[in-house]
């Protein structure tokens, strides 16, 4: 067996794809998948399953969601030493400084971290002044000021395509799933 964390896009935000944890961890049992338990509402859930192929155990995942609350979701799943390079893997400045947001784009398409590069080129650049960023396997790191969001890459991210493409966790989650596996 490998245990898992399976990250799940836009789960229980904004008023939508609400779906309660308790009915998740059922339904993921009743999938087939054992040990399952989750980590706050935004849809980090944490399984063991037999198979050691992450694109099937995801795609496992978002049929078995698709098929009990009728949404489709999309997953992300790491092992433990998988999420372990992610968490220390971070940038040194990634979750310091002081009225700073930090926050982990999790990709959930495989070219979704070349897509944000591209969206930063074509909105002329970083802001060095405002925000820093850097990929990782699987994720992107950011560091934005909050006092000027509205100039950072971040702030121009909702509404686009490459938007739908990322699931993002603040640095506070992201560390706490590791402590959790």
């Amino acid at each position: 067996m490998t245990t898992y964390l399976a990250l799940l896009r836009g789960v229980n935000v904004g008023g939508n794809n609400m779906v309660k944890m308790s009915d998740l961890v059922a339904c993921l049992t009743e999938a087939g998948f054992q040990n399952v338990h989750t980590f706050i509402q935004s849809g980090n859930v944490f399984f063991d399953a037999a198979s050691t192929d992450h694109h099937q155990v995801g795609q496992a995942v978002e049929r078995a969601i698709e098929k009990r609350f009728t949404i489709q979701i999309s997953v992300a799943v790491f092992t433990k030493d998988e999420w372990h390079e992610v968490v220390n893997g971070a940038p040194k400045w990634w979750g310091t400084g002081e009225g700073w947001k930090h926050d982990l784009f999790v990709a959930m398409t495989p070219d979704a971290i070349d897509h944000v590069w591209a969206l930063v080129e074509r909105k002329g650049g970083l802001q060095n002044d405002v925000e820093h960023l850097a990929a990782g396997k699987c994720v992107m790191y950011a560091s934005m000021v909050i006092a000027k969001f509205s100039r950072t890459t971040a702030s121009k991210l909702a509404g686009t395509p490459v938007y739908k493409e990322l699931s993002i966790r603040n640095n506070r989650t992201t560390r706490k799933l590791l402590d959790l596996f």
